[in-house]
Protein backbone atom coordinates (compact mmCIF):
# COMPACT_ATOMS: atom_id res chain seq x y z
CA UNK A 1 0.00 0.00 0.00
CA UNK A 2 1.50 3.30 -1.08
CA UNK A 3 0.37 6.60 0.40
CA UNK A 4 1.50 9.68 -1.50
CA UNK A 5 -0.50 12.49 0.15
CA UNK A 6 -1.52 13.24 3.71
CA UNK A 7 -5.03 13.57 5.07
CA UNK A 8 -6.60 10.73 3.12
CA UNK A 9 -8.40 7.83 4.82
CA UNK A 10 -8.09 4.33 3.43
CA UNK A 11 -9.92 1.08 4.21
CA UNK A 12 -8.05 -2.19 3.76
CA UNK A 13 -10.25 -5.24 3.17
CA UNK A 14 -8.84 -8.76 3.03
CA UNK A 15 -10.92 -11.33 1.16
CA UNK A 16 -10.32 -14.67 -0.47
CA UNK A 17 -9.18 -17.88 1.11
CA UNK A 18 -6.42 -18.79 3.48
CA UNK A 19 -4.26 -20.07 0.64
CA UNK A 20 -5.02 -17.23 -1.75
CA UNK A 21 -5.81 -13.93 0.09
CA UNK A 22 -6.89 -10.87 -1.89
CA UNK A 23 -6.47 -7.33 -0.60
CA UNK A 24 -8.64 -4.38 -1.58
CA UNK A 25 -7.68 -0.78 -0.73
CA UNK A 26 -10.48 1.76 -0.90
CA UNK A 27 -9.93 5.49 -0.42
CA UNK A 28 -12.76 6.85 1.77
CA UNK A 29 -11.62 10.48 2.19
CA UNK A 30 -9.72 12.45 -0.42
CA UNK A 31 -6.26 13.73 0.46
CA UNK A 32 -5.67 17.33 1.52
CA UNK A 33 -5.31 19.89 -1.23
CA UNK A 34 -3.86 22.48 1.19
CA UNK A 35 -0.90 21.74 3.42
CA UNK A 36 -1.74 21.13 7.06
CA UNK A 37 1.21 23.36 8.02
CA UNK A 38 -0.93 26.43 7.17
CA UNK A 39 -2.73 25.79 10.48
CA UNK A 40 0.39 26.52 12.57
CA UNK A 41 0.29 30.37 12.29
CA UNK A 42 -3.45 30.34 13.02
CA UNK A 43 -2.98 28.14 16.09
CA UNK A 44 -0.16 30.38 17.37
CA UNK A 45 -2.28 33.54 16.99
CA UNK A 46 -5.34 31.95 18.65
CA UNK A 47 -3.21 30.61 21.51
CA UNK A 48 -1.54 33.99 22.11
CA UNK A 49 -4.92 35.76 22.08
CA UNK A 50 -6.42 33.25 24.51
CA UNK A 51 -3.47 33.53 26.89
CA UNK A 52 -3.50 37.34 26.86
CA UNK A 53 -7.28 37.53 27.30
CA UNK A 54 -7.48 34.87 30.02
CA UNK A 55 -4.62 36.25 32.10
CA UNK A 56 -6.04 39.77 31.92
CA UNK A 57 -9.52 38.56 32.87
CA UNK A 58 -8.28 36.44 35.76
CA UNK A 59 -6.13 39.27 37.12
CA UNK A 60 -9.01 41.73 36.88
CA UNK A 61 -11.45 39.32 38.53
CA UNK A 62 -8.98 38.52 41.31
CA UNK A 63 -7.89 42.10 42.03
CA UNK A 64 -11.35 43.68 41.93
CA UNK A 65 -13.26 41.19 44.04
CA UNK A 66 -13.63 41.14 47.79
CA UNK A 67 -11.34 38.65 49.57
CA UNK A 68 -14.26 36.39 50.45
CA UNK A 69 -15.57 36.42 46.86
CA UNK A 70 -12.40 35.69 44.86
CA UNK A 71 -13.20 32.01 44.21
CA UNK A 72 -16.79 32.79 43.24
CA UNK A 73 -15.79 35.55 40.82
CA UNK A 74 -13.23 33.31 39.11
CA UNK A 75 -15.80 30.51 38.90
CA UNK A 76 -18.21 32.94 37.23
CA UNK A 77 -15.43 33.88 34.79
CA UNK A 78 -15.09 30.22 33.80
CA UNK A 79 -18.88 29.89 33.62
CA UNK A 80 -19.08 32.70 31.06
CA UNK A 81 -16.50 30.86 28.94
CA UNK A 82 -18.58 27.68 29.13
CA UNK A 83 -21.79 29.54 28.23
CA UNK A 84 -20.07 31.20 25.25
CA UNK A 85 -18.78 27.86 23.99
CA UNK A 86 -22.26 26.36 24.42
CA UNK A 87 -23.82 29.18 22.37
CA UNK A 88 -21.41 28.49 19.51
CA UNK A 89 -22.16 24.75 19.67
CA UNK A 90 -25.91 25.49 19.64
CA UNK A 91 -25.69 27.88 16.66
CA UNK A 92 -23.57 25.39 14.73
CA UNK A 93 -25.88 22.46 15.56
CA UNK A 94 -29.02 24.37 14.53
CA UNK A 95 -27.39 25.20 11.19
CA UNK A 96 -28.90 28.69 11.13
CA UNK A 97 -26.64 29.94 8.35
CA UNK A 98 -26.39 28.40 4.90
CA UNK A 99 -23.04 30.02 4.18
CA UNK A 100 -20.04 29.83 6.55
CA UNK A 101 -18.99 33.37 5.63
CA UNK A 102 -22.38 34.64 6.84
CA UNK A 103 -21.96 32.68 10.07
CA UNK A 104 -18.52 34.20 10.71
CA UNK A 105 -19.84 37.70 9.99
CA UNK A 106 -22.64 37.05 12.51
CA UNK A 107 -20.02 36.07 15.11
CA UNK A 108 -18.03 39.22 14.29
CA UNK A 109 -21.20 41.32 14.70
CA UNK A 110 -21.90 39.69 18.06
CA UNK A 111 -18.34 40.48 19.16
CA UNK A 112 -18.81 44.11 18.09
CA UNK A 113 -21.95 44.34 20.25
CA UNK A 114 -20.11 42.83 23.23
CA UNK A 115 -17.13 45.17 22.76
CA UNK A 116 -19.52 48.15 22.70
CA UNK A 117 -21.16 46.99 25.94
CA UNK A 118 -17.74 46.51 27.59
CA UNK A 119 -16.65 49.98 26.44
CA UNK A 120 -19.74 51.54 28.02
CA UNK A 121 -19.21 49.56 31.21
CA UNK A 122 -15.57 50.66 31.42
CA UNK A 123 -16.56 54.33 31.20
CA UNK A 124 -18.70 54.08 34.33
CA UNK A 125 -16.51 51.61 36.23
CA UNK A 126 -15.34 52.38 39.77
CA UNK A 127 -12.07 50.67 40.72
CA UNK A 128 -11.90 48.82 44.01
CA UNK A 129 -8.52 48.31 45.64
CA UNK A 130 -8.69 45.47 48.13
CA UNK A 131 -4.92 45.13 48.38
CA UNK A 132 -4.58 48.21 50.59
CA UNK A 133 -7.64 47.34 52.66
CA UNK A 134 -6.07 44.08 53.85
CA UNK A 135 -3.64 45.99 56.08
CA UNK A 136 -5.00 46.91 59.46
CA UNK A 137 -4.69 50.29 61.12
CA UNK A 138 -4.25 50.93 64.82
CA UNK A 139 -4.39 54.16 66.76
CA UNK A 140 -1.68 54.83 69.36
CA UNK A 141 -2.14 56.64 72.68
CA UNK A 142 -1.12 60.01 71.23
CA UNK A 143 -3.78 59.75 68.47
CA UNK A 144 -1.35 58.88 65.67
CA UNK A 145 -2.57 56.26 63.18
CA UNK A 146 -0.03 53.52 62.59
CA UNK A 147 -0.38 51.00 59.75
CA UNK A 148 0.40 47.46 60.85
CA UNK A 149 1.65 44.86 58.38
CA UNK A 150 -0.71 42.05 57.52
CA UNK A 151 -0.53 38.75 59.39
CA UNK A 152 1.14 36.97 56.48
CA UNK A 153 3.87 39.64 56.22
CA UNK A 154 4.48 39.37 59.97
CA UNK A 155 4.63 35.55 59.85
CA UNK A 156 7.01 35.58 56.88
CA UNK A 157 9.31 38.06 58.66
CA UNK A 158 9.34 35.99 61.85
CA UNK A 159 9.95 32.78 59.92
CA UNK A 160 12.94 34.32 58.13
CA UNK A 161 14.42 35.38 61.47
CA UNK A 162 13.74 31.96 63.01
CA UNK A 163 16.63 29.55 62.47
CA UNK A 164 16.07 25.80 62.57
CA UNK A 165 18.70 23.10 62.74
CA UNK A 166 17.88 20.73 59.82
CA UNK A 167 19.54 17.83 61.68
CA UNK A 168 17.01 18.16 64.49
CA UNK A 169 14.07 15.78 64.06
CA UNK A 170 11.64 18.33 65.46
CA UNK A 171 12.24 21.04 62.84
CA UNK A 172 9.00 20.45 60.88
CA UNK A 173 6.98 20.62 64.08
CA UNK A 174 8.77 23.83 65.09
CA UNK A 175 7.97 25.53 61.76
CA UNK A 176 4.32 24.48 61.96
CA UNK A 177 4.01 25.62 65.57
CA UNK A 178 5.70 28.92 64.75
CA UNK A 179 3.36 29.59 61.81
CA UNK A 180 0.26 28.54 63.77
CA UNK A 181 0.94 31.37 66.22
CA UNK A 182 0.74 34.03 63.50
CA UNK A 183 -1.47 32.70 60.71
CA UNK A 184 -5.12 32.32 61.74
CA UNK A 185 -7.01 29.23 60.67
CA UNK A 186 -9.77 30.81 58.58
CA UNK A 187 -11.85 28.21 56.85
CA UNK A 188 -15.14 28.40 55.02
Amino acid sequence: MEVHEQGAVYVLALTGTKDKPVKHINQVVQSNSVSILWQIPQIIIITAAEILFSITGYEFAYSQSAPSMKALVQALWLLTTAVGDSIIVLITALNLFSNMATEFFAYAGAMFVVISIFALMSIFYYEYNYYTQEKSEAQTDDGEVKVKPSLLDDAAHRLRSFSIDPHDGEYAWAVEARLDDYIPDERF
